[in-house]
C-alpha cells in the first residue's frame, strides 16, 4: 500500500466494492438516527443473508434496511451496483449519497442514479479533485429535465455546503423504513463517510 492509498482509505482488496456496513457497530451518534424493533415486532423482508451477516437474533434494523459503500464512480460501475443492489434488496427503495471526481463523466453516472434512487444526496469530498457540489447539483438538475420522470423532487437540499459527514448523517435522519442508504461515487469520500 501506498502512503497515497492509506490516507484515502484504499485497501489491498478492492476498496468499498458493495461493502454493507454492520449497523449494529455504528458510532453511538450514528446510532440514534438508525430505527430498531425487537423480532417480535419485526415483520420486514430483509434478505436472510444479510439479517445472519449482520444484525444479532435480538433486534432488527428498520431503517434504514442497509448501508451500503461502493466505490462505483463511471457508468459501469454504477450500473453493476443498481444491478446488485435490485439484486439483494428486490423490495426495497434506494437513496443515495453521491460525489464525483471533476474529471469522471458525471452525467452518464447522474442519470442512472436519477432513474433508480428515491432520493440523491450531493456531496463534495474534501480533495481538490472532487467536483464541487454546486456544480454537481447543476449537472443533475440538467439530467433531470431531459428525463422527466420524477414526481417528487429527487435532488434533497445540500447539508453544509455538500460537507460528506453531515451529509450521511442527515440521509440517515431522512431514510424510512424501506430504504438502503448507498454511499457512492469517487474513492476520495469514502473516508469521509467511514468518518461519518
Amino acid at each position: 500500500l501506498t502512503d497515497e492509498s492509506i490516507v484515502t482509505g484504499l485497501q489491498a482488496r478492492q476498496p468499498c466494492r458493495f461493502e454493507s456496513v454492520n449497523l449494529e457497530q455504528l458510532p453511538d451518534p450514528l446510532k440514534s438516527l438508525i430505527k430498531v424493533e425487537t423480532p417480535a415486532e419485526y415483520e420486514g423482508f430483509i434478505t436472510s443473508k444479510w439479517r445472519s451477516e449482520n444484525q444479532s437474533s435480538e433486534t432488527k434494523i428498520t431503517n434504514p434496511r442497509a448501508i451500503i459503500l461502493d466505490v462505483a464512480h463511471n457508468p459501469q460501475g454504477i450500473q453493476r451496483m443498481i444491478y446488485d443492489l435490485f439484486s439483494q434488496y428486490p423490495m426495497c427503495r434506494f437513496r443515495a449519497v453521491v460525489g464525483f471526481s471533476a474529471k469522471k463523466d458525471h452525467e452518464d453516472c447522474l442519470r442512472m442514479l436519477i432513474r433508480d434512487m428515491k432520493r440523491i444526496h450531493l456531496v463534495h469530498a474534501k480533495n481538490e479533485r472532487a467536483m464541487d457540489v454546486a456544480q454537481l447539483r447543476k449537472a443533475a438538475e440538467e439530467v433531470i429535465d431531459q428525463e422527466i420522470i420524477h414526481f417528487s423532487p429527487i435532488l434533497a437540499d445540500d447539508v453544509e455546503g455538500g460537507s460528506v459527514e453531515a451529509t450521511i448523517r442527515q440521509a440517515l435522519e431522512d431514510c424510512e423504513d424501506d430504504e438502503i442508504l448507498v454511499i457512492c461515487g469517487s474513492i476520495y469520500l469514502m473516508q469521509e463517510a467511514r468518518k461519518a
